[in-house]
């Protein structure tokens, strides 16, 4: 495994709802993960999210996870990220990770490692890929809905992300997981992850990343 590490100062300002984001581009990769947007947010109760944004450039299967910081103005660690999933990108593919820290409203810096593994064999996972045909619709006042259907043959587990903008600045995001019973997608089945936001926004993007 190898890890690329991305230091950035960020300025967190809390706000009534949804908080500043601050976006940052970082040009690095690791093992044929490239990073692109970055995004990080503060709100009212607390909570810190870090978005890091990330594509599979390999020709094969790789597995990537976010191991992350949040960080005071004395240089200190205040918490490690709530969230490492580990999440299984197709050749080509893009994913938004996510980290999420409860206690780092003082936070002014961060800091993350990617972990990159593109030898899966031994592990017996694949990628869902093409197996996911996935549909995304805005479908009014804050409403986003994303439709994703399992058309392998194996059942899939995963997640999706909607992030919401606004004039080109973010303003929401959100997470669901892939599932209807079971805690996964069966062959042919077909769910709606559904997302909401108070948030005023004029476009929105989303991914999907399953693994079977």
């Amino acid at each position: 495994m190898k890890k690329i590490r991305v230091s950035l100062a960020i300025m967190l300002v809390a706000t009534m709802l949804i908080g500043v984001y601050t976006t940052a581009f970082a040009s690095g990769s690791v093992n044929g993960i490239v990073v692109g947007k970055e995004y990080s947010a503060t709100f009212d109760d607390g909570n810190m999210y870090l978005l890091v944004e990330v594509t599979n450039t390999n020709g094969v299967d790789t597995a990537v996870s976010m191991d992350a910081i949040s960080i005071d103005a004395s240089g200190n660690a205040i918490e490690a990220n709530a969230e490492d999933d580990v999440f299984i990108l197709a050749p080509g593919e893009i994913y938004m990770l996510v980290g999420v820290f409860p206690n780092s409203a003082s936070a002014t810096n961060y800091d993350y490692d990617l972990f990159v593994n593109t030898k899966l064999g031994t592990y017996g996972v694949q990628a869902a890929g093409n197996d996911l045909d996935t549909k995304g619709y805005d479908a009014g006042n804050g409403n986003v809905e994303i439709y994703v259907t399992n058309k392998g043959s194996e059942a899939v587990s995963g997640e999706a992300v909607v992030v919401y903008y606004y004039k080109g600045q973010i303003v929401d995001f959100g997470e669901c997981g892939l599932y209807n019973t079971g805690g996964a997608l069966k062959p042919g089945e077909t769910m709606t992850a559904k997302f909401y936001t108070k948030q005023a926004y004029d476009s929105f993007e989303y991914y999907v990343a399953g693994m079977k």
